[in-house]
Parts: C-alpha cells; sequence; structure tokens
C-alpha cells in the first residue's frame, strides 16, 4: 500500500509512560534499626516525553497531509492555470490554485519551525546537538515556502521575472521538503538521540 509521504519513526504519536521508578527503604520498627531512603534514577531523565511529542506530532502530520495535496492536485492546479490564462483570466486569478496550494505548505512547513523552536526541557547533550540540527533543517524548509509563495505573489502582481523566480524557489522547497520527509535523516537523528530505546521500540512496535 502506498502512503506516500510516510513519516519515519520520529515521535510517531507513541503514548509515552512519565512515572518515575522511586523505592524507598522502610524502617523496621520491631529492631529498630532504619534504612536510608532510596530514589531510584528516572530512566527517562534527559530525554523526550510525553509534551514534546504531543507539541511536535500533530505540525508534523499536517505537514504531511500539505504535501499530499500539493503532490496530488499539482497537475490538476497547472491544467486550471493555462485553461484561466487561454480564456483571458488576469494572472493572480489563474494561479490561484497554485497561490492555495503553497500557501498550506508555507504554514505547514512554519507550524513544524514554531513546534520545534518552542521545544524546552533539561535534555541530554546529545539530544541538544540533535534538536539543533533538526530546527535548522527545519527552517530552512519554512523559510524556502515562503520564498515560493512571495515569487507567487509577485508573478500575480505581474512582476518581471518572477516565473523563472518561482521555477528555482519552488524547487528547493520541494527539495528540501522531499529530504525531510522521504529521506527523513534529521528526524531519526533527532529520535535516537531524543528518545530511549525502550521509547523507540514501542513506537516501532505500534
Amino acid at each position: 500500500m502506498n502512503r506516500h509521504p510516510r513519516l519515519l519513526p520520529l515521535l510517531l504519536l507513541v503514548a509515552l509512560l512519565g512515572a518515575t521508578a522511586t523505592a524507598c527503604g522502610g524502617g523496621d520498627d520491631s529492631a529498630g534499626a532504619t534504612t536510608p531512603a532510596t530514589t531510584a534514577a528516572d530512566p527517562r531523565a534527559g530525554y523526550f516525553g510525553e509534551e514534546q511529542s504531543a507539541a511536535l506530532n500533530p505540525p508534523l502530520t499536517a505537514l504531511v497531509e500539505a504535501d499530499r495535496t500539493w503532490v496530488a492536485d499539482g497537475d490538476a492546479c497547472n491544467d486550471t492555470a493555462t485553461r484561466l490564462f487561454e480564456a483571458g483570466a488576469t494572472p493572480r486569478k489563474a494561479i490561484a490554485c497554485h497561490l492555495r496550494l503553497t500557501t498550506a505548505m508555507r504554514d505547514a512547513s512554519r507550524d513544524v519551525r514554531v513546534a520545534a523552536r518552542g521545544v524546552e526541557g533539561d535534555f541530554r547533550a546529545e539530544c541538544v546537538a540533535e534538536l539543533g540540527r533538526y530546527r535548522a533543517t527545519v527552517t530552512r524548509m519554512a523559510a524556502a515556502w515562503q520564498r515560493t509563495l512571495d515569487q507567487w505573489n509577485a508573478y500575480g502582481r505581474g512582476e518581471a521575472g518572477a516565473g523563472d523566480r518561482i521555477t528555482a524557489a519552488g524547487q528547493r522547497a520541494q527539495d528540501l521538503t522531499r529530504a525531510f520527509l522521504d529521506e527523513g535523516e534529521a528526524g531519526k537523528a533527532l529520535t535516537v538521540a531524543c528518545y530511549t530505546a525502550a521509547d523507540r521500540a514501542e513506537a516501532d512496535a505500534g
């Protein structure tokens, strides 16, 4: 079954257990002896938990859906624009479908960027480093879609050379999106660095 584009095992909306295992030694009243209280280290300290998954997953899902629509409707948009131009429509009216699809991709990629920048916590060094790289990746993607939308709007206003700029900007935006969704190196690296092995195994099993 073709599920393109497919999210790689990043976060995966898995419900993570946040319970901390704590063992407390109790005193033996009959012997009068006491055992110092001990607290087991939290095995999830420094890793992402349910809060981070809840913040990151919805915009990722929305990006995948926007991309599916972009891929599915792209040819039809081109055909519609051609037909409207030939019928004498203004540039802005003729490219309305392209503006709709590009705006959706701009909004979805921007929301992924905002969510990534909003992740806060006391994470281990490897997670902090990968989170920084992930943020940089999604920031470039969001910026590329914004540039593409800007050029479509310029084309709609009749600016000279906008058509060529759309081609270049749109290709970069699509290349960055394909790399993010299909190759998924940024997401895979973030998953390994910021989720425990047990969380990853649970996500893969689910």
